[in-house]
């Protein structure tokens, strides 16, 4: 196919001019509005920043190949490289055309991986004129804010869900209440009716991953590891895929189904989330499947009860590791949890079910965004896909 002559020739460092991040230890770091940006993302804040925003962050040393577009004034790290001078070149569109560019293959680094700022500087690109620039990152743009959309109306369904969970099953308000008296139990005084299980009394199995590494496929089966788990629901963006025959391997102790549990045993302890219908994954290491007895308690409350701050307070407590915080399996098993009686389950888990549902259809719709604005990305950024001519309205750019 045939570039349209708006692209020209020419290197990123005409482009883009990169400079080396600034160093910083946690130990200095003060808590504040600005985010510290590594190879990594924005994992910390400070009470300084070194550049003014919006900016654009990549991953120099460790984790080679990320990009970041932070819009706030930030520290970039020394394990960064960040864009010192866009060249008048709009900054949204930078940060689209540089996820294209596979930095991790210029790694110069004996030992560690390493990205050098000269050799980069000299990389062959094409490089389209302004308003072709700007029009390419409000499509792309778009995408993520759609994303980004879905993704705070699920915090939003998943703190309507908790704040339920407290006022029912931790103030103790629930329905007719009033008419209910408290009772001695080993977590205190609850409900008349009520009871206290330990968590394998309530499940038909609590089942850990057996295997220590992940060998991935990119048409197999999912794997569900300890970061694509959140609190609530699967973050699918970065999930990994096993061969068939490593799924049968590693799910010949039990086959993870709709509406079980998977939780992470380790960083961060504690998060767990549901398995929507669409999904047949295998466990990842350090994760736990756990499977609600569905005859005694709905899966959708039993997660309430797991992400509730009782039970992530308990998580914490009987976690240990030197280095790395644990939760040991028989721990798991043994915690103690409260289960309402059945006239208030009843009446409550439609309502968690109706949320879960909610936010697992916001999660496959955000999916479907993310692959989208993927096959479109390397087509747009390359020219492959002409927008010249397309009534797009950019918006207002981002400034610098």
């Amino acid at each position: 196919m045939t570039i349209p002559a708006i692209w020209r020739a020419t290197t990123l460092g005409e482009q883009l001019t990169f400079q080396r991040g600034f160093d910083i230890t946690k130990k200095q770091q003060q808590e504040g509005p600005y985010p510290v940006v590594s190879s990594s993302g924005p994992n910390s804040t400070h009470d300084q920043f070194m550049v003014k925003g919006p900016g654009i962050v990549i991953g120099r040393k460790g984790t080679l190949g990320t990009v970041f577009l932070v819009h706030s004034d930030f520290w970039p790290h020394d394990t960064t490289l960040w864009v010192k001078d866009f060249h008048d070149n709009d900054p949204q569109f930078a940060y689209y055309f540089l996820k294209t560019m596979g930095f991790e293959q210029y790694d110069c680094g004996a030992s560690n991986p390493t990205l050098n700022r000269n050799h980069i500087h000299g990389l062959p690109v094409l490089y389209p004129t302004l308003p072709v620039q700007r029009k390419i990152a409000s499509l792309l743009s778009a995408y993520d804010d759609l994303i980004e959309n879905n993704t705070r109306r699920i915090a939003v369904l998943e703190e309507m869900a908790q704040a339920l969970y407290r006022e029912w099953f931790v103030r103790f308000r629930f329905p007719g209440h009033e008419n209910v008296p408290l009772v001695p139990s080993p977590l205190g005084d609850i409900p008349q009716g009520w009871h206290v299980h330990r968590l394998d009394e309530v499940c038909s199995g609590i089942v850990d991953s057996e295997h220590k590494t992940a060998p991935t496929q990119s048409d197999g089966n999912p794997c569900i590891r300890t970061p694509n788990i959140g609190k609530g629901y699967f973050l699918l963006s970065e999930v990994r895929r096993v061969s068939s025959e490593t799924y049968a391997l590693w799910t010949r102790r039990a086959i993870p189904q709709e509406g079980d549990l998977i939780l992470a045993r380790e960083a961060p302890v504690g998060n767990v989330a549901i398995i929507p219908s669409r999904l047949t994954p295998c466990l990842g290491q350090r994760t736990v499947l756990v499977q609600a007895r569905r005859e005694t308690i709905s899966p959708h409350y039993l997660l309430r009860i797991l992400l509730s701050d009782v039970s992530q307070n308990a998580f914490a407590a009987v976690s240990s590791g030197a280095t790395v915080a644990h939760l040991n399996l028989k721990d798991l098993r043994g915690m103690m949890i409260l289960v309402a009686d059945q006239a208030v389950r009843v009446l409550v888990n439609p309502c968690f079910e109706a949320i879960d549902k909610q936010i697992a259809c916001l999660l496959q719709r955000n999916e479907l965004l993310r692959k989208t604005r993927d096959l479109l990305l390397p087509k747009l950024i390359t020219g492959q896909l002409d927008v010249e001519h397309l009534d797009i309205d950019a918006g207002e750019p981002l400034t610098v």
